[in-house]
């Protein structure tokens, strides 16, 4: 006989085997394809401060911080795509052992090995373990807490009530649908109190209702109400579609069978088979898998035209379904044994096949066609050379491609898309706009080369067609000093992008880009309506400036002079000024205005009764990142618009 040593090794294999089958699918290669769209506003909003992450989930988002918080915490570490995605395969790991251990406790052990083996396998649980989504976590915290709501209906304990309290803070913090399940545990908790077929008192009760409102009235008043996400409005799947991707996801995965085939919709029968014993041998534990599982679901359907799910909005769902199917082993006799323990080599067995075919067609199963279909990461790599430090670049109707794509342009320092830099001269510059592709995102309305033939009239340009992007490169001639010839005399310095970097002086990381509007085909979009142009910072919370030239012929003659700065400056601790130098004396300060401001320009006069032979007129702009706008694009939350300077001789009056 095998030493006790030995016996306790092979007990413990078979769950090895599967928790590594399913470690393996899930970590290998994370990198492998570049974050889609939905996955890169993660990083795109988690590298801002807490105070935007936290506005942005309150205005912009549906869903709490929690998981932003911990992309910024990876981000501090590393910002790569695998790294990014390594939180959510970490917990589609520790969901497979929850499960094993549920159905170990409250079943067998052979069941616990099966369930575990087809969650493992499970191929929606597989693709959102390996995206940088809070979906994972979810699963991981709705089993912890289904777990701990059936141990305190068997065992009344005070510290399972406490971890559960513990576990739906958590989940409080990741997702609004923690209200629909926290509702189904209260109304699970209040029947068997009210039956008295569990332990649990009504001091426990009270407990779980205090904490729980404690907790989610808060994060209701500060995230949830007031965010704008409760107004989407779109049509993704329908609920019969939604029902067969989520069973057919679950159960394909056990016979590898598409789906689509007509007898592959038999293996519904298997998790409602499975439950139906249950019924009859447990149906305590039955009723609670329903309760639990049902409830959420049944109110995340019934709200479909208002909040449209998407099948990973279901992910949660995938270990209760594999632990239904699973229950097929209760009608197993006890008495053979023989037949029982053959499920500890067939449950890794079904781990271990499963996970190779999964590893062999991992971007086949639906990660490839998405992710190659946002593939940014290609794109910026190919187009990091093109765009040279010596060229300016700009973005043509498209901020959340173009912010999306300076993500992975991080990765081939410095940015081009963020290091902006003009020197004095007048020699041409080389100005590229950047589009994205319409069949690869969806925030573009206008025709791009209709707008910038319009805009760029009398230039020539060059256009380079990439798969996901596209970059017309214009030769714009400068003519950067303006000159004081008479009296009176009007100026006017436009933000529009060829009159901006034609009569630029100098600039330090601003770039000045076209307005743009939504497309009102996206619904969900278009509240943000029609986006302001003009000249915007590269990045948060850096001083940046650009200059503006009047040389002066007339150098003896007194001057006042009078300025108005037009601009949007929307953002809190947005900050926007105006300052003067003449010829090599000190700056000037005329005016300084932090946000929210509401007004739209300022205007300054002042004279000038010395000689002078240059005016230099400085505006300087500094962008906080604490006013969260969706696609990353806060920088347009403060934007210069133009500016105007009327001269006249003193005493005689400014003509405005």
């Amino acid at each position: 006989m095998p030493r006790p040593g030995a016996r306790r090794f092979l007990s413990k294999l078979p769950l090895a085997v599967i928790l590594l089958s399913g470690a393996f699918v899930r970590f290998y290669d994370l990198g492998a394809l570049p974050l889609r769209w939905d996955e890169l506003l993660v990083p795109m909003t988690a590298r801002h401060g807490l105070t935007y992450i936290f506005n942005f989930c309150s205005t912009q988002e549906m869903h709490p911080p929690l998981f932003y918080y911990i992309t910024k915490a990876i981000l501090l570490v590393s910002s790569s795509d695998a790294a990014l995605r390594s939180v959510s395969a970490f917990f589609g790991v520790i969901s497979i052992y929850l499960l094993y251990r549920i159905a170990r406790e409250f079943f067998d052990e052979e069941t616990g090995l099966f369930a575990a083996a087809l969650l493992c396998i499970n191929i929606l649980h597989f693709l959102l373990s390996r995206e940088a989504r809070p979906y994972s976590l979810q699963t991981a915290l709705f089993l912890a807490a289904f777990w701990l709501v059936a141990r305190l209906l068997t065992r009344g304990q005070w510290k399972d009530l406490l971890l559960l309290c513990c576990v739906n803070f958590l989940l409080f913090w990741l997702h609004y649908f923690t209200y629909y399940m926290a509702a189904a545990q209260g109304i699970v908790l209040a029947f068997s109190l009210l039956s008295k077929s569990t332990p649990i008192t009504h001091k426990q009760f009270a407990t779980f209702c205090f904490v729980t409102l404690f907790t989610a009235v808060p994060i209701y008043i500060w995230l949830v109400l007031p965010s704008l996400a409760h107004q989407q409005a779109g049509t993704y799947l329908s609920r019969q579609n939604i029902l067969q991707r989520i069973g057919g996801d679950v159960l394909t995965a056990t016979i590898f069978a598409s789906p689509k085939l007509s007898w592959a919709n038999l293996m519904y029968l298997a998790p409602l088979a499975g439950w139906v014993i249950c019924l009859l041998r447990k149906p305590k534990f039955a009723a609670l898998c329903f309760l639990l599982g049902g409830i959420p679901l049944a109110i995340i359907l019934a709200q479909a035209p208002g909040y449209p799910p998407a099948v990973y909005h279901f992910v949660w769902l995938t270990p209760l379904l594999s632990l239904c199917a699973a229950m097929l082993l209760i009608w197993l006799p006890r008495a053979k044994t023989a037949v029982r323990r053959s499920l500890w080599i067939l449950a890794p067995l079904l781990a271990v096949s499963g996970s190779l075919v999964m590893f062999i067609q991992r971007h086949d199963v639906g990660l490839k066609e998405f992710s190659l279909r946002y593939d940014l990461r290609t794109t910026a790599q190919r187009m990091a050379p093109m765009l040279s430090s010596e060229a300016l670049t700009t973005e043509a109707f498209t901020p959340g491609f173009f912010n999306a794509l300076s993500w992975y342009m991080d990765q081939f320092p410095p940015n081009p898309l963020k290091t902006q830099r003009l020197d004095p001269g007048s020699a041409p510059v080389t100005l590229h706009f950047l589009s994205g592709r319409a069949d690869a995102q969806n925030l573009v309305m206008e025709d791009t080369e209709t707008y910038l033939h319009a805009a760029m009239t009398g230039l020539t340009g060059k256009i380079t067609r990439m798969p996901l992007a596209t970059v017309y490169t214009f030769q714009l001639d400068r003519q950067p000093i303006t000159a004081i010839e008479k009296l009176p005399a009007a100026f006017t310095f436009s933000a529009d992008p060829k009159a901006f970097y034609s009569r630029v002086y100098r600039l330090r990381n601003v770039r000045s880009v076209p307005p743009y509007t939504i497309d009102p085909q996206y619904p969900v979009l278009a509240r943000f309506h029609t986006q302001e142009g003009g000249v915007i910072a590269t990045g948060n919370n850096e001083p940046v400036f650009f200059e503006f030239v009047l040389e002066n012929v007339l150098h003896d003659t007194p001057m006042q002079l009078s300025t108005t700065l037009q601009y949007q400056n929307i953002g809190s601790g947005n900050q926007i000024g105006l300052a003067a130098r003449f010829d090599d004396e000190p700056l000037l300060l005329l005016a300084k205005r932090t946000g929210p401001d509401l007004n739209r320009s300022l205007s300054v006069q002042f004279s000038r009764n010395v000689p002078f032979k240059r005016l230099t007129l400085l505006v300087e702009m500094r962008c906080n990142d604490r006013t969260a706008l969706p696609f990353g694009d806060n920088l347009r939350t403060l934007i210069f618009q133009g500016l105007s300077v009327n001269i006249a001789e003193t005493g005689e009056g400014i003509s405005q």
